[in-house]
């Protein structure tokens, strides 16, 4: 039987965490977070006061409303029913890696999905790596910020874009006009043993 243990370490809450797929409220920064195993795979960004940003569908509407309540001694979400007339219930499907919430349509005998998390690929936690973005509707949808290059484009080229992005300069050696890139973590070294940094 699986099943989730949360243990109390040094004073602050830590997860264990043996199912396949999971989710839960971050309490670090407020938020509800889909995992798979201990990898966190969806997050809804934090609570704005009238919802979670990142899941605006997640809002008052004429069929639900939501609570939020955060202090010293407690955090929870709750939602409760406008319309008690409505059947609805939360399924976390370890299948497809979804969670869902689903309402009952007595016409067809059946669960309609009402919202599915995460919406889409990008809506997946740290599809494109650090400092990428995702755009949906490009080929491929991982890209790099401007002034910025795959940090492994070997892994790049292979469509793994979870290594993400470094920044890169144009950096320029005293009495070089040439100029070559560097990632961020090279500049420190060069710029201190040959000359200065330039931002292209």
């Amino acid at each position: 039987m699986s099943m989730i243990l949360a243990l109390t370490v040094a004073g602050s809450n830590v997860l264990i965490f043996l199912l396949k797929f999971s989710a839960a409220l971050d309490m670090g920064n407020p938020e509800v977070v889909s995992w798979k195993g201990s990898k966190k795979y969806f997050r809804s960004a934090p609570w704005n006061g009238i919802g979670f940003s990142g899941a605006p569908e997640i809002r008052p509407n004429r069929y639900f409303s939501f609570d939020f309540i955060s202090n010293d001694k407690e955090l929870y979400y709750t939602y409760n029913l406008i319309d008690k007339s409505i059947i609805t219930r939360v399924v976390l499907n370890q299948t497809t890696n979804h969670r869902q919430r689903c309402t009952w349509n007595t016409e067809t005998q059946s669960w309609i999905p009402y919202v599915t998390e995460p919406r889409d690929d990008c809506d997946n936690y740290g599809r494109c790596g650090p400092n990428g973005k995702c755009i949906i509707s490009a080929m491929p949808p991982c890209q790099c910020l401007e002034k910025f290059k795959p940090k492994s484009q070997e892994a790049w080229n292979t469509m793994d874009w979870y290594h993400g992005d470094i920044y890169t300069y144009h950096f320029r050696g005293l009495g070089d006009t040439s100029g070559q890139l560097l990632p961020l973590e090279k500049k420190g070294k060069v710029c201190s043993e040959n000359g200065k940094l330039q931002e292209k």
